[in-house]
């Protein structure tokens, strides 16, 4: 397959024009490997979030829930967000989760949609020797995209993966791998 070559990161910038030599293309290319696989990440979970309501709400119907996919999940109506509330209601009607657990897993996927939104609409920017993010939410926002943070990022898309397919479970809703 080939691997298309299109103009990327249009906010990728340097704090000078002498600091870009500086900078190797190694760990510029890699915030951007990291950009991807963040938000092809969460795009993946918000894809299992639908199967599983899907499949809860057509559970045997599998015309109905592909009709309901289309229609409803995968329409731009249908947010992260919405979602998200959606198995917040089912979650709290059918006690799969409990006290703190619940709160906890609505959090995560909280934390997953900032993540994926400041990755998708945030700068990438290489200042002394550093490699910061600079986004919105709530107010303009910076972080650095050292090892701790992104382990941070990775840890809680790897528990939200995990959080969906223990919910599918419960739900007797089979998401895709």
């Amino acid at each position: 397959m080939k691997l298309i070559h299109a103009p990327v990161s249009p906010g990728l910038r340097f704090g000078h024009a002498s600091e870009a030599l500086r900078e190797t293309p190694a760990e510029i290319q890699r915030a951007q490997e990291n950009r991807g696989r963040i938000i092809e990440s969460a795009l993946a979970l918000e894809k299992r979030l639908g199967t599983l309501l899907a499949s809860y709400f057509f559970p045997t119907a599998t015309d109905r829930r592909e009709i309901f996919t289309s229609l409803v999940l995968n329409s731009d109506w249908c947010s992260f967000a919405s979602k998200r509330k959606l198995l917040k209601n089912l979650v709290n009607q059918h006690d799969w989760l409990t006290g703190e657990d619940k709160n906890d897993f609505d959090c995560l996927l909280r934390d997953i949609m900032s993540y994926r939104n400041a990755f998708t609409h945030g700068t990438l920017a290489c200042a002394e020797g550093r490699v910061l993010l600079s986004f919105f939410e709530g107010g303009p926002q910076e972080r650095e995209l050292n090892d701790a943070f992104l382990e941070e990022i990775e840890r809680k898309l790897c528990a939200a993966h995990d959080g969906i397919f223990a919910l599918s479970a419960k739900a007797n809703a089979h998401t895709v791998p």
